[in-house]
């Protein structure tokens, strides 16, 4: 299976980031663990900060983009909608099947630990 990942930020979103053909370690180790602990996402060299991400959206494939990419292609050229300012990557990370549902439960650091904000509480020994 191959994983293809769009982020759209609030201070760009004109223009998504897109990374495609990842493995599902690739899609945990760079995506997934960092956006459940809040952390920032660098991707295409862009580094996103959690409170800076508008959306996320993971699709997945059984075939990698090159397979894709023509019938991407042949749509666009039919289709009478022009929008060249979105990339073919775009649209290839939107052929596949939408999976964010099954692996993001919660808005960016969802499972960030408590522990670290929380205070602990003693209880008095006695003297």
């Amino acid at each position: 299976m191959f994983y293809h990942v769009r982020i759209t930020s609030k201070s760009n979103r004109s223009q998504s980031e897109v990374k495609l053909d990842l493995s599902e370690d690739q899609l945990r180790d760079r995506f997934l663990s960092p956006y459940e602990s809040g952390e920032p996402i660098i991707v295409g060299g862009k580094t996103i900060l959690a409170d800076d991400i508008k959306q996320i959206s993971i699709t997945r494939t059984e075939v990698d983009s090159s397979k894709i990419l023509p019938t991407v292609k042949a749509e666009r050229a039919a289709s009478p909608v022009i929008a060249a300012m979105i990339s073919n990557k775009w649209y290839v990370a939107n052929k596949g099947e939408d999976v964010i549902d099954e692996l993001i439960q919660g808005p960016p650091g969802y499972k960030k630990s408590t522990c670290a904000t929380g205070a602990i509480e003693l209880e008095p020994t006695g003297s």
